[in-house]
């Protein structure tokens, strides 16, 4: 939605908002992963129809590529000419049916242009190639889900301030562990030489393997929202619109005057909007997580590569490993299948302690957790400046009555 520029007079305080200003916020709010904490925000227009261009892509690719193997060429050719006309006739057939010019590129992406992404490449292999049409569609939708969480959410900005962060506490963190994981790395330790340990991990292969590693990963990101919505609720609420300047520090409403009535009334966040502050702290949780279990992943196999033979995990998992890798460094030194699996066994059960203890232990809520909910709150500060410069406009642009 746009926003004319406007100018209401709130006692002796000037109240505006540029619609250049209004950008820079938006784009304050996306650069950390906050995108539906700004107004009017629109799946079909602000999400989807960003990723219009990828959508395409893939919909002709699917389209063009349903060629037969071993068919002759001036065959496959008819079967690729033929699957760029249904793609080049669903573009227009969307166009026409929402009253635009035939070979307009999409304005927005809504059920139709959805419907047609995900049925009709899949049909058309199915009538050129005899192909099980409901895989296609199957990856389509997950192709869909996929990017539209990852866009809707803004996963990849949350991802780099999430990191920038890691980058900025990385000191804080080696420090915190050498204080709070002794324990821990002394009980991996252990683990790592027991033989039970080897024997159940090796006896996990596949899927089996892979949503026992998800099991320690969930359980984390379960405890992690069990504990944060009710501070959550509390970061959104201000006594004042001066405790609401001063969260505004850094921010592109610093410099920008306004005023309002005490106390604030600010619509409350929205589930979606929570659910965005909220995955703020499952991110930056997760890092934090991940490098932890990094560092313990290098150091297991480092240790592994050193002190175990192969010989000692043959004894361990009563049966022969599978080497990927062996060579002569100061002794016969080797890489097996079942050395990596224990490891990442261990690491991950490392991570869920990690982020058990990173949410009770006081000094690391001090040092880490409260500094991202510091950063939510300011998003808070900002989100109801910025409906105040908003309203403020709209009753500017409208006029009176």
């Amino acid at each position: 939605m746009r926003w004319r520029r406007a100018t209401t007079t709130k006692g002796n305080v000037r109240t505006s908002l540029s619609p250049e200003v209004d950008r820079r916020v938006e784009a304050w709010f996306v650069s950390r992963g906050l995108p539906h904490l700004i107004p009017s925000y629109s799946a079909s227009r602000d999400v989807l129809t960003r990723a219009a261009p990828l959508l395409v892509v893939v919909f002709v690719v699917e389209c063009v590529t349903a060629v037969r193997e071993g068919s002759a060429i001036w065959l496959n050719a008819v079967i690729v000419l033929a699957g760029f006309g249904v793609a080049l006739g669903a573009w227009a057939g969307l166009n026409r049916l929402r009253r635009r010019p035939t070979w307009a590129r999409p304005d927005r992406v809504g059920a139709p242009e959805l419907v047609a992404f995900v049925v009709v490449p899949a049909l058309t292999r199915w009538v050129l190639h005899e192909s099980n049409p409901l895989r296609i569609i199957g990856g389509n939708l997950a192709l869909v889900v996929a990017i539209y969480g990852g866009t809707s959410y803004g996963v990849v900005p949350l991802a780099r301030w999430a990191f920038v962060r890691l980058g900025r506490q990385f000191q804080e963190l080696v420090a915190l562990l050498a204080r709070a994981l002794p324990l821990l790395l002394l009980a991996v330790t252990f683990f790592f030489l027991t033989g039970e340990v080897w024997q159940l991990v090796g006896g996990l292969y596949g899927p089996s393997y892979w949503l026992t590693l998800a099991l320690f990963a969930a359980v984390g990101v379960i405890f992690v929202l069990l504990r944060v919505p009710l501070e959550l609720a509390q970061l959104s609420k201000f006594e004042t619109w001066a405790d609401v300047r001063r969260e505004l520090a850094g921010t592109p409403l610093e410099h920008e005057p306004f005023a309002g009535i005490d106390p604030p009334v600010v619509e409350p966040p929205t589930t979606r909007e929570r659910a965005n502050a909220m995955l703020i702290l499952v991110f930056s949780q997760g890092v934090q997580t991940l490098a932890v279990v990094a560092m313990i992943f290098g150091f297991l196999t480092l240790f592994g590569i050193v002190a175990m033979q192969p010989s000692t995990v043959e004894n361990y998992i009563l049966r022969e490993p599978h080497l990927l890798a062996e060579w002569t460094l100061l002794g016969e030194r080797s890489v097996s299948e079942e050395l990596l699996r224990v490891v990442g066994f261990l690491a991950a059960f490392s991570g869920l302690y990690f982020t058990v203890v990173g949410l009770t232990d006081q000094l690391f809520r001090a040092e880490f957790v409260e500094s991202v909910l510091k950063e939510i709150r300011q998003a808070m500060a900002v989100r109801a400046a910025h409906r105040l410069l908003r309203s403020a406009d709209q009753l500017g642009a409208t006029g009176p009555g």
